[in-house]
């Protein structure tokens, strides 16, 4: 089913509140940002042109993108069809294939995402989701088809977090070279899955959580890893230092990366 299509600038800003309303398919051609509050109503679909395209929320913005179960939110290349029809109007000529959309960057606080699709991004810096220190939440989503450089610098969700106000649960990671990337400190919910809910032979090319930053990390924290779908794999050398506390929970795996990445009490 078609939708009426909105183009937006090829450097459009945000600096106002705004809303993105179900029915309408919004083109990114080039760069969105972000620096007021941006809903995204249930049922829209944001279609991005080129590997050049990207949305930024800068740290005085926030997208609100809550779905619903039977009225998710998308994010996809303009060549994908399937979200709201033929929207750059050449039939059946083109194909969504991985890396057809760069990426999105979180850099202010507060922004949610609930039941959103994520698909076809990653070209050229290799994720779809970049944040730091900031609030998030992202709840019922899902990332998948991301571009495979064939490396281990290719995340779907690059994400160094960091504290507990970023939230991600239940999300679905697939067809992806390595889903996501975090740092040690972090606790990442077991209600997150690493393949296709409906079809579970359908994982991602590295499957695991890649634990990435400096040594001492934890930062006094308790950390659990406790998910046992995929490998927690170390792509440093980690020196748990009291107070902090890791505990690696039943059946859990931990690989390293290297020979000299590991894991010793401080």
């Amino acid at each position: 089913v078609g939708c009426n299509v909105i183009t937006l600038d090829i450097n459009a800003v945000i600096n106002t509140p705004t809303t993105w309303t179900a029915g309408y398919v919004y083109v990114v051609p080039g760069r969105v940002d972000v620096s007021s509050v941006l809903t995204i109503e249930p049922g829209v679909v944001i279609k991005l042109k080129n590997s050049g395209a990207y949305i930024t929320v800068l740290s005085s913005g926030r997208i609100i993108a809550n779905g619903t179960a039977n009225n998710r939110i998308v994010f996809t290349s303009l060549l994908d069809d399937s979200h709201c029809g033929d929207s750059n109007g050449d039939g059946n000529a083109t194909q969504p294939q991985k890396g057809d959309w760069e990426s999105m960057n979180i850099n202010g606080n507060g922004s949610e995402f609930r039941f959103c699709d994520f698909e076809y991004g990653g070209r050229r810096i290799y994720r779809v989701i970049n944040g730091s220190s900031e609030s998030f939440t992202f709840d019922n989503c899902t990332f998948a088809h991301t571009l495979d450089d064939n490396s281990t610098s290719s995340f779907a969700f690059n994400v160094f977090l960091r504290n507990s106000a970023q939230v991600i649960t239940n999300c679905a990671f697939y067809d992806n070279n390595i889903p996501l990337q975090m740092y040690i400190k972090y606790q990442l919910s077991n209600t997150n899955i690493f393949h296709n809910p409906n079809n579970p032979s359908e994982k991602n090319k590295r499957n695991g959580i890649w634990i990435t930053g400096a040594s001492n990390s934890l930062d006094g924290n308790t950390v659990q890893f406790n998910i046992t779908e995929v490998p927690y794999v170390l792509n440093n050398y980690y020196y748990v230092t009291a107070p902090s506390n890791l505990i690696i929970g039943q059946n859990v795996v931990v690989k390293s990366v290297k020979t000299s990445d590991g894991l010793s009490r401080a």
